[in-house]
């Protein structure tokens, strides 16, 4: 719910799915825009690597208890909202950016400008809560 509210608090009108599997967890919806959908992504620390990452595949367990699992296409959403809650960061990604990857490495504990890689995600960062309207 932090990105949705993130998209509510940036003009945004949230609507969710109805059913029972989507690739997208919402649609974003703002008055001049087009709507889009949105899939939502947890940040995690891998200590073995020593490095902030998301993963990028599609896991629904089923009512029978087996498990689907697949790769993102560009047609499955949007964006994708990449949520940091060590750096209260949230990365609002459109999907052309992340399509054929496996995972993401993100460097929330650095500006942008000091990150040397071809996929430099960090400029999509933003503020997830802010507090006292900074």
């Amino acid at each position: 719910f932090l990105a949705a509210a993130w998209f509510t608090n940036n003009g945004y009108i949230v609507s969710w799915p109805t059913g029972s599997f989507s690739e997208y967890d919402f649609i974003i919806d703002k008055k001049g825009e087009e709507p889009k959908r949105v899939q939502v992504k947890t940040i995690y620390f891998d200590a073995h690597k020593k490095r902030y990452v998301s993963g990028l595949a599609l896991s629904h367990r089923q009512a029978d208890g087996t498990t689907i699992s697949k790769k993102y296409d560009v047609n499955s959403f949007d964006i994708c909202a990449f949520v940091c809650m060590d750096y209260n960061a949230i990365y609002a990604v459109p999907v052309d950016k992340i399509i054929g990857r496996q995972s993401i490495t993100f460097y929330p504990d650095r500006p942008h400008t000091n990150i040397k890689r071809p996929f430099n995600y960090e400029r999509y960062k933003d503020q997830l809560i802010r507090v006292n309207n900074e």
